[in-house]
């Protein structure tokens, strides 16, 4: 393998259903929405990514992004990194490497639960609403990888919907409204307390697990200025009810 140094309250899942064809989707279409989607979606993008990045710890120098599509969240990830993104469609990778490869940002064509890197590999892996569009016995095997791969001390971060919010009702308009249907592409649903028991059931300590995105996409609307500032808010609240769920895990040994 290269190196890239060139639950006891599980979640509910529809078990039977099959991996969506990620290839389907037209090469670079969600780093579009981020660059210059509809404001609401290019809002929920861009401080998706600035929660992550804000969670990634400052001395970390390699950093994998599962399921990173286009390369949009390792693009603005400071360059000084040495970040790997990993993707099972090989023309989201394609894009990703012609738009924002360089020496210290690559893109490699891998499913989540066989990673081509050696065993502690990496200070940070990241996973950006990517284990809600997994079955089942994927996730169990990408949270072994994700655990084989990480340094001592490392830290895995990753979001995903919370399905305690406003996010089912914002699922059905996306579909309404032409986008990708995830109601489709989503077969794991998550609530906080469900995404916790389930990693800690994996072998993950959480050491921070909050959620956010109740009216701050939509504020963006009216002033991106204003959105961010209830954005900021909302992290402080640390509520349970935000769209979004992010989880800081680290490895329990």
């Amino acid at each position: 393998m290269a190196s890239p140094n060139p639950s006891k309250q599980e979640p509910s899942a529809r078990r039977e259903e099959t991996l969506f064809d990620y290839n389907a989707i037209t090469p670079g279409y969600y780093d579009r929405i981020f660059r210059t989607g509809f404001v609401v979606r290019r809002f929920w993008h861009h401080l998706k990514f600035q929660s992550v990045m804000s969670a990634l710890p400052k001395a970390a120098k390699t950093i994998l992004d599962i399921g990173c599509g286009p390369g949009s969240m390792l693009s603005v990830i400071d360059n000084r990194h040495l970040s790997i993104g990993i993707d099972i469609s090989h023309s989201q990778v394609l894009y990703a490497r012609e738009n924002y490869g360089t020496p210290h940002r690559k893109f490699v064509c891998s499913a989540s639960n066989s990673i081509p890197f050696k065993d502690q590999s990496f200070d940070a892996v990241t996973m950006v609403e990517v284990i809600e569009h997994l079955p089942l016995p994927v996730v169990n095997k990408t949270l072994s990888e994700i655990k084989r791969i990480l340094k001592p001390e490392g830290l895995f971060i990753m979001t995903t919907p919370n399905y305690m919010s406003i996010w089912p009702i914002l699922e059905r308009l996306i579909a309404w409204f032409g986008a990708p249907d995830y109601n489709e592409q989503h077969l794991m649903r998550f609530t906080p307390y469900r995404l916790k028991k389930f990693l800690e059931s994996h072998g993950f300590g959480i050491s921070n697990l909050d959620t956010f995105f109740i009216i701050a996409p939509f504020v963006s609307l009216i002033s991106w200025k204003l959105g961010d500032a209830i954005y900021r808010l909302e992290r402080i609240i640390s509520n349970r009810f935000g769209s979004l769920i992010l989880a800081k895990t680290t490895v329990r040994h």
